[in-house]
């Protein structure tokens, strides 16, 4: 079992690392989301956050980004799999993204979820759905 101030010092620890990054310090959030990760490497948010970041600055490739991600932040419900649609845009399998993107938006899932709650499924479904929307745009 988890000790509770694990979960909240992983939280606290990649948010700082948003904020660094927002000021422009990409060294001390790469610190702190590696950080975080090696506490907790299960986070969704943290995980996210570092193999995108560590992605978008080449020191991993895509096929290690869609594999790291795999294990974990791709099968957390409509979001993961939502999240495997736009990474998989992200790194040149469109029309793979595309194909994943349509069926999350199509799914009825979660929308009766108490965890997640209806309108947060509805907002993210829509998030989708702008992703298509501008893919769409693009291939005309």
């Amino acid at each position: 079992m988890e000790i509770p101030v694990v979960g909240r010092r992983t939280d606290v620890l990649n948010k700082k690392a948003i904020m660094a990054l927002g000021r422009g310090d990409s060294e001390c959030a790469l610190k702190l989301w590696e950080e975080s990760h090696n506490m907790k490497e299960e986070h969704f948010d943290t995980t996210l956050n570092l193999m995108t970041f560590k992605w978008r600055l080449g020191m991993i490739s895509d096929e290690e980004l869609l594999e790291r991600l795999s294990e974990g932040v791709f099968k957390q419900s409509d979001i993961g799999h939502g999240l495997k649609g736009i990474m998989k845009v992200a790194v040149g399998e469109v029309e793979e993204g595309t194909e994943i993107l349509k069926a999350v938006v199509a799914s009825e899932k979660g929308l009766k979820d108490e965890d997640l709650g209806s309108l947060k499924v509805q907002r993210f479904k829509q998030q989708v759905q702008d992703v298509l929307d501008s893919l769409q745009t693009e291939g005309d």
